[in-house]
């Protein structure tokens, strides 16, 4: 018994006096376990940050890459979201305000940094262009081939678009940017032979669009990236 109880005060026991001290002692080493052993703690949630096109045309490697993850750690939910921001991505993953980033893995913030990192698979690829585009007969295309071109940077591809961009720029080739949020509004602008952009597939098959490889450029590797504290 631990209690005495009357109508007007409870008190402990000798029994109850013991409990209490030993449960307090309980206590402190509880919470005491708790912080040592919490850099060890199976995360609940995975916080996943990927390329927006790798939901909207990347299905296949999209699912892969889920179904892997669940089953290299059984019962953890995986919580995803969307590169908005190479570098700004990069920073949330130093910050640990995200665990996995899929991402361009030739970043020259990757190469200097200690970040853990995966090669997934290399992106293919291709000049989209009008069938009617001075360029529509060439089997494939170098980067000096885009000369003045009016080039589409689709927001919605954080991976390919912008290191091709910049390699354009490094190799001093002229062309012209026109920003535009998504390739589903590029798509008539391209039709309409009033510019070109780059993907990696054949997306839009039953466009008037002809997708051309694009050789000679950096290879594009395209992998996890994690840090140091997580498992």
């Amino acid at each position: 018994r631990l209690f005495l109880r009357s109508t007007i005060a409870v008190e402990l026991t000798p029994a109850g006096q013991v409990f209490l001290k030993e449960a307090e002692k309980l206590e402190q080493w509880y919470h005491s376990l708790t912080k040592i052993m919490q850099p060890y703690r199976l995360k609940q949630k995975i916080r996943l940050c990927i390329p927006p096109t790798m939901v909207l045309m990347d299905r296949d490697i999209y699912r892969e890459l889920i179904r892997l993850l669940a089953e290299a750690i059984p019962g953890v939910q995986i919580e995803t979201s969307l590169i908005s921001d190479q570098s700004r991505s990069v920073a949330d993953l130093i910050n640990s305000d995200i665990d996995l980033l899929m991402i361009n893995l030739n970043l020259e913030v990757l190469r200097t940094s200690s970040l853990n990192r995966k090669e997934m698979f290399l992106c293919d690829k291709k000049v989209m262009l009008s069938r009617h585009h001075r360029l529509a007969d060439h089997p494939v295309l170098t980067l000096s081939d885009l000369e003045n071109e009016n080039i589409y940077a689709i927001q919605q591809d954080t991976c390919l678009i912008p290191n091709l961009l910049g390699e354009l720029r490094k190799k001093n080739i002229h062309f012209h940017v026109s920003p535009i949020n998504t390739y589903d509004m590029a798509v008539p602008l391209i039709e309409l032979g009033q510019g070109i952009s780059f993907i990696d597939q054949a997306y839009y098959q039953e466009s008037g669009l002809i997708y051309i490889p694009l050789i000679g450029s950096e290879e594009n590797r395209v992998g996890l990236v994690w840090n140091n504290g997580m498992e």
